[in-house]
Formats: C-alpha cells, sequence, structure tokens
C-alpha cells in the first residue's frame, strides 16, 4: 500500500475486534478534528492580530453582522458558541464599544439584543480582508476540491445529537 493510500484509508476500528491505544491518534473522529482545528485556528489568529482581536470576537463580530439585532442566544446558536462562553466575550466586546446590547422593547425585559456599532463595523471591515487571506492561503495548501468534500463531511458530523 502505497503511503498515499494510506494515509487516505482509516482502519475499520469498529470492526477490529481488539482496542489499541495506538489506533487512537490516527483514527479518532474527535482528535483529528480538534487537531485540524488548532492548526487553523492558530492561522486565523496569527493574522487577526493585525486588528487587535481573537478568531472568536472576529466570529461574533460576523454573526451579529448577520443577525443583528440578535440575542445572545441566537447569536450562540448561529456561532456554536457555549452561552456563558459567548456572554463573557460579549460583554468585553461590548465593553471595547464593538457591539451595543439594548433591552427590547417587547417581550422579556431581562434579555437584551445585540447590534454592531460603528466601531464595530470599522473593526469587522479591518478583519474580513486578513480572514480573506487565510482562506485563500489555506485553500491553496488543501486544494478547493479537498475542502468541498471535507465542508461536506464536516457540516454532515454537525448533524450529530
Amino acid at each position: 500500500m502505497s503511503k498515499d493510500t494510506a494515509e487516505n484509508t482509516a482502519p475499520n476500528t469498529a470492526d477490529s475486534g481488539a482496542l489499541s491505544p495506538e489506533l487512537v491518534p490516527e483514527n479518532c473522529i474527535a482528535f483529528n478534528i480538534g487537531r485540524a482545528y488548532r492548526a487553523v485556528l492558530r492561522r486565523y489568529e496569527q493574522a487577526f492580530k493585525a486588528a487587535d482581536i481573537t478568531t472568536m470576537q472576529y466570529g461574533l463580530l460576523v454573526h451579529t453582522a448577520i443577525l443583528e439585532p440578535a440575542s445572545g442566544i441566537e447569536i450562540s446558536q448561529s456561532s456554536g458558541h457555549d452561552p456563558s462562553t459567548l456572554s463573557r466575550t460579549l460583554a468585553y466586546m461590548e465593553e471595547a464599544g464593538y457591539i451595543r446590547g439594548v433591552k427590547p422593547v417587547a417581550g422579556d425585559r431581562r434579555k437584551r439584543v445585540y447590534s454592531l456599532t460603528s466601531a464595530g463595523r470599522s473593526k469587522l471591515n479591518e478583519a474580513l480582508p486578513l480572514w480573506e487571506q487565510v482562506q485563500k492561503e489555506i485553500l491553496l495548501e488543501i486544494g478547493e476540491e479537498q475542502w468541498v468534500e471535507g465542508l461536506k463531511s464536516l457540516k454532515k458530523i454537525q448533524q450529530i445529537n
């Protein structure tokens, strides 16, 4: 079996009969998705230093811009972030002047809805080209076709409950 074939063929660990720790690093779905996530995250974090924001802050600017006005729950569901982690980041971003949270006129008065401020819109516009550059670099490295197939798999995995 060629090296290329070996890298693209995972053994069927579910039917192997004997479990072995040696199989985990190369075949574990969670391990490999996590490892890929961290590798990609490092690239974005490095790029976003130029805009003085983190990848999470960038993502929340994007989701807030798309949904605004939006509750913290809506932003959490859209971004996939844990609500408690999200609330801390939203509080920081509000303090930094990137978003504004206001109590809605109708409905639950305890909830806040968020919108971007002009500073938040400027920060998003500053970061978008940085995001685009990292996207292009990674796509050049892995190939457009590989990404399209990988994205299909990731979307299926996201549906797992």
